[in-house]
């Protein structure tokens, strides 16, 4: 399979998301300019291009520039929130099957956790979840806005109301959305919202966005320093905590510019836009796998998906389609299909083709 072949038909943006040429071109011209002048180079897209940056997540999310920070990556931004939180919390709820990167760092850090189990392989039960707050005392409730296994998607307004009426901290995973379900950070009570770069915002590697609300950082205040919260004069270096004390030392440009000229196109086309396309294609391809055999996970639910369709397929399947460049992923006896706004309804007919042969 040649991964430069047009007529690749890429379906697995819940793996990675794919580059825009945009993105690529202002890479390079960084790196050409850094041949000659790095520091240059790189302080310049600090002061000029980073706050720009930070507008554009905080428009993408609705929500303040103040709020809005960036990390290496989603794990990194997890842990400095744990280790924030670690002194005074110690109950966490976890969904059972959610993302290991989600999960671990509760498990091995020495939590007191309590788990939810979903009772049909696919619904996430609000209802249960706030069983168990009330029956373990439950602090801090950590889960994904949109399941990796299955595409299955909590509502948030609901959750985090309740969040909020029980005083717990909660913690969500944007990876599989941010970028393409609308979202609002600032109406929404959710205490922190971190999202990988390399997903549905389509920002490639070696970057992720952390939102936190001020009130949160008002009660737990950071136990980590970045550059970024360090301020210079001529009498050396102070610091004073803030959101940016969760931006460890100096950024990574690359990443980052990725992402921005990601963002732009996105505010561009519009989330709303994109997320109800999406849904046109995940509808479509749950009525096309109707006339197969394949039974898709939770597909009579639409309601509840938004960015993955999964459906039950032995590993040879995924196989096939991948010899036919249609890609995929294959996980746990089911393949999960995850279209974007690059996607169109022939996409879908391409790989319902394939599986009728």
């Amino acid at each position: 399979m040649s991964y430069t072949n047009n007529k690749v038909t890429y379906l697995n943006t819940a793996a990675v998301g794919r580059l825009s040429e945009a993105s690529i071109q202002a890479v390079q011209r960084f790196q050409n300019l850094s041949k000659s002048n790095p520091s240059g180079a790189f302080f310049d897209w600090m002061s000029n291009q980073l706050p720009l940056l930070r507008e554009g997540i905080a428009k993408l999310v609705h929500t303040r520039v103040a709020q809005v920070a960036f990390t290496p990556n989603f794990s990194f931004s997890l842990l400095t929130i744990i280790h924030t939180l670690r002194p005074k919390m110690k109950k966490v709820l976890l969904f059972e099957d959610d993302y290991p990167s989600l999960n671990l760092p509760f498990e091995l850090g020495g939590w007191e956790v309590s788990y939810l189990k979903s009772q049909d392989e696919w619904t996430v039960s609000i209802a249960e979840i706030q069983r168990i707050i009330e029956r373990d005392k439950i602090e801090v409730l950590a889960i994904s806005h949109v399941q990796f296994l299955t595409g299955y998607t909590i509502d948030l307004e609901v959750l985090s109301a309740i969040c909020q009426d029980k005083g717990v901290i909660l913690i969500v995973d944007t990876t599989q959305s941010m970028g393409a379900v609308e979202m609002n950070f600032d109406e929404l009570q959710i205490d922190v919202m971190i999202s990988s770069s390399y997903k549905w915002l389509n920002g490639g590697m070696g970057s992720a966005v952390m939102c936190i609300k001020e009130e949160f950082m008002q009660r737990f205040s950071p136990r980590i320093a970045g550059f970024g919260s360090m301020l210079h004069s001529e009498e050396g270096w102070t610091y004073t905590p803030s959101l940016k004390s969760y931006e460890p030392g100096h950024l990574n440009p690359i990443g980052l510019i990725q992402l921005q000229q990601a963002v732009e196109g996105r505010l561009k086309r519009g989330v709303l836009n994109v997320e109800q396309h999406n849904l046109s294609n995940l509808k479509y391809l749950s009525e096309q796998l109707s006339s197969t055999s394949f039974k898709a996970t939770g597909a009579h639910e639409l309601s509840n998906l938004s960015t993955i369709l999964c459906f039950d397929a032995d590993k040879i399947i995924s196989d096939k389609l991948e010899e036919h460049d249609i890609i995929v992923t294959w996980r746990k006896g089911k393949i999960r299909v995850s279209p974007h706004f690059h996607n169109t309804p022939s996409d879908i007919d391409r790989l319902v083709q394939v599986l009728k042969e």
